[in-house]
């Protein structure tokens, strides 16, 4: 059983439309670029590659951590084309598990893995400028937010 999740080997990005989800109860999501910018292959590539072990020493160079109720961008997943290359060597890691399901969203992965550690080793592009919604409480109120509470589907 893993404890640890990386988001790699796939493309992410995020449009006004996929809304908004909040991280989980004993999760903790790291990014390793600023929201809105595309990630170096390079980097992503090296992040699918690493074990546990290399994953808990890298913590401290997250761009960014996420935890218990902080609110992100419900980026999507989408497969890598043929024409990506890719340096990752295809291992899977004890303790890690490898997530790039084409189509699937970080609410997907939140609700498939609450409680552990996930890694963002993709791009976080945006298709608008629109980084944070300027009603974010209100949004919270009216259950427009994914979260576990309410099996995270937003409300419409």
């Amino acid at each position: 059983m893993s404890d640890k999740v990386v988001i790699g080997q796939v493309h992410g990005g995020w449009t006004p439309e996929e809304g908004y989800v909040a991280v989980p109860s004993g999760t903790k999501l790291y990014l390793f670029d600023d929201p809105g910018k595309p990630l170096n292959a390079h980097i992503a590539d090296w992040g699918a590659n690493l074990g546990s072990a290399e994953l808990d020493e890298i913590v401290d160079s997250a761009q960014w951590t996420l935890v218990a109720d902080d609110v992100i961008q419900d980026y999507g997943l989408q497969s890598l084309r043929p024409e990506d290359k890719s340096l990752w060597d295809g291992k899977q890691y004890p303790g890690v598990t490898l997530y790039n399901e084409d189509g699937h969203h970080l609410s997907d992965v939140f609700r498939d893995h609450t409680g552990k550690d996930v890694y963002w080793f993709c791009c976080q592009s945006f298709d608008s400028l629109a980084k944070t919604p300027p009603n974010l409480q209100d949004m919270i109120n009216e259950g427009k937010i994914k979260t576990a509470a309410n099996g995270y589907k937003a409300a419409q």
